[in-house]
């Protein structure tokens, strides 16, 4: 399965060596824990070794800057500069893959040229079939990287700590090669869900995840659904919540008229002061002056014994002068129980899905994540300088960017040949459930696993306790549900043993492999796994092992683009959409070093 470059003869080193320079050959480890996949690198002696004695330059002249990979096919390196893509290192150590399956060794009359996108490369050939089969792929990964770039703003994910997006069109340039057209792709762990929908423009998918959260926004990047409907959709929240943003508006009423009063004001050095005071001394669950307004202990209780109870109180009373306004909160109550109203399951789940992303996008916190709120009211003396951006995401409208989120979904959902499925997780039942739903079907499994030991159920709680809506028992300064309650998976991940996550890993794809599923992994050079490691503890069940490898740059914690602060929706002065309440106006990161991000196809 796999080759250890320190295992090799000094002329077989010498040659893998020349193969990763040119970026034909893939790599996993370093230094004398380097292997290489032991197939791609036999395919390309193969390759060479045909009619090697016939192998003639390409070019007039033969140069260092040429790579002859068979008899017809070479590499030459140019000066030109690019256009840059993530994860364009994959089409090179595709082409052997591609010579593999179409090369006929016919010779044409003429020389053909293609340009590879970022890595100023250009692809030479005398074999019209490979230079046809070339082309079709970088045309390919180009359109998808630019239908990345194009995505709206709007109609893309909420925050989420690993997410794939530039990475798509490498992924699908990977598994296009391995996958046919009438297969169906299982996500097994789809996180933000954007590779989900990237797979749903040429396949049949299925999303799987242990958070709920997950499975929604997987499910509103496929196909489905219509701007038209979802303007309907919008009219009809909205109309089915007003009745209980009133009742609810009774109980804090004076509370959302404090804060507007906040957001409109000039914010003098007595304003800050004020607003710290009043936002600490909210009695919000999970604080001293909660725990002494038995009233509202009494309200939360019954609301835990019945989550359906009216009005709905949860993000008031959770949530409120800690993550979001009072405004804001009481908006997301009402938009969530409105939901719950609509008559259509899959239009429920639309409509979620994007309250979701609104409700990650208004969030005061850091880089979207809930592990640590922003605003610590329990800590008044550290709050001044923050005051200023706390109000300025207050002026967001829940409202505003849920109506113009699940338009903006829709509007590409037309765009997107195939729906996205959702099955339960976490894996095991997600594996059970997939064996007999796809029973006879080509599957292949994308798994994206934690690459850390970081318990991600911290970072999301608030957007899942969003779906669940169960009032749950809470603790800490960011009110996360308790240790093994059912609002805080507990992933098989989290742990300090790298042992374990090895095991586990190997374990999901032994499942796979024993279905007679293909699975593509998905992983980092900073996991705590060891890929070398996992892929001896598959044995024989891996017949095929092929490596890809990408450099890719993800966003580090904590940070907003500027252009993310106050995100694409305008609010008009005058009445919040439904709420009959005036509107304040809303005035007008660095990416971590790069990693080695690697896919690995894995075969039976």
């Amino acid at each position: 399965m796999l080759k250890r470059l320190s295992n090799m003869s000094m002329p077989e080193r010498h040659l893998c060596e020349i193969f990763i320079r040119w970026g034909v050959l893939a790599t996993v480890g370093s230094d004398d824990d380097a292997c290489v996949s032991s197939e791609q690198f036999e395919t390309l002696q193969r390759l060479q070794a045909s009619d090697s004695g016939s192998m003639d330059p390409l070019q007039l002249f033969h140069s260092d800057h040429e790579f002859l990979l068979s008899k017809l096919t070479g590499l030459l390196l140019t000066n030109e500069r690019r256009r840059d893509a993530a994860g364009y290192e994959v089409l090179t150590q595709l082409l052997p893959r591609i010579l593999q399956k179409v090369a006929t060794n016919q010779p044409a009359t003429s020389l053909g040229r293609i340009a590879l996108p970022g890595q100023g490369m250009d692809v030479l050939s005398r074999d019209s079939d490979v230079l046809c089969a070339i082309e079709t792929q970088v045309s390919r990964f180009l359109q998808s990287s630019l239908q990345r770039d194009r995505t709206s703003t709007l109609a893309r994910s909420a925050n989420y700590m690993g997410a794939k997006t530039l990475l798509c069109p490498a992924i699908l340039a990977v598994v296009e090669s391995y996958h046919p057209h009438d297969g169906v792709i299982l996500d097994l762990m789809c996180g933000s869900g954007a590779t989900a929908g990237a797979f749903s423009q040429r396949w049949k998918v299925y999303a799987a995840d242990a958070q709920s959260f997950c499975r929604h926004l997987a499910l509103i990047q496929g196909g489905g659904m219509t701007a038209a409907r979802a303007k309907e959709i919008v009219t009809e929240v909205v109309e089915l919540a007003k009745p209980n943003f009133s009742r609810i508006y009774e109980i804090v009423g004076k509370d959302i008229e404090k804060e507007e009063r906040f957001l409109m004001s000039e914010l003098s050095e007595a304003d800050r002061q004020e607003f710290i005071s009043w936002a600490s001394n909210y009695p919000r669950v999970n604080t001293e002056r909660f725990n002494q307004d038995h009233t509202l202990m009494r309200e939360i209780e019954l609301r835990r014994n019945n989550s359906h109870t009216l009005p709905p109180m949860l993000f008031t009373s959770y949530y409120a002068n800690l993550f979001f306004g009072i405004r804001q909160s009481a908006e997301i109550d009402c938009l969530r129980t409105a939901i719950d109203q609509l008559e259509s399951t899959d239009e429920q789940k639309w409509a979620l899905g994007a309250l979701i992303c609104a409700v990650s996008t208004c969030a005061d916190n850091y880089g979207g994540h809930f592990a640590q709120p922003r605003f610590d009211s329990s800590s008044p003396e550290k709050l001044h300088g923050k005051v200023t951006q706390t109000i300025s995401r207050r002026t967001m409208s829940i409202t505003q960017e849920f109506s113009a989120r699940l338009v903006s979904l829709a509007a590409e959902s037309e765009q997107v040949v195939h729906t996205v499925e959702q099955l339960d997780g976490p894996w095991q039942h997600s594996l059970e459930e997939a064996k007999t739903l796809l029973e006879g079907r080509q599957v292949t499994v994308y798994l994206d696993p934690p690459y850390t030991r970081d318990e991600y159920s911290r970072y999301y709680h608030v957007l899942e306790t969003l779906v669940r809506y169960d009032y749950p028992v809470v603790s800490g300064k960011a009110s996360i549900p308790v240790k093994g309650s059912d609002g805080r998976f507990a992933s098989e991940f989290f742990t300090r043993t790298s042992t374990s996550v090895e095991d586990t890993i190997a374990k999901v794809i032994s499942s796979c492999l024993e279905n007679q599923w293909s699975c593509l992994w998905s992983y980092s050079s900073t996991g705590g796994a060891n890929i070398s490691s996992v892929i001896e503890r598959l044995g024989a069940l891996a017949k095929h092992v092929d490596i890809y490898k990408a450099k890719y740059s993800y966003k580090p914690q904590g940070k907003r683009k500027a252009s993310e602060q106050q995100l694409s929706t305008s609010l008009v002065q005058g009445e919040l959409p439904g709420f009959d309440i005036p509107a304040p106006v809303k005035t007008s990161g660095n990416a971590l070093a790069p990693v080695d991000e690697y896919m690995i196809m894995i075969r039976p």
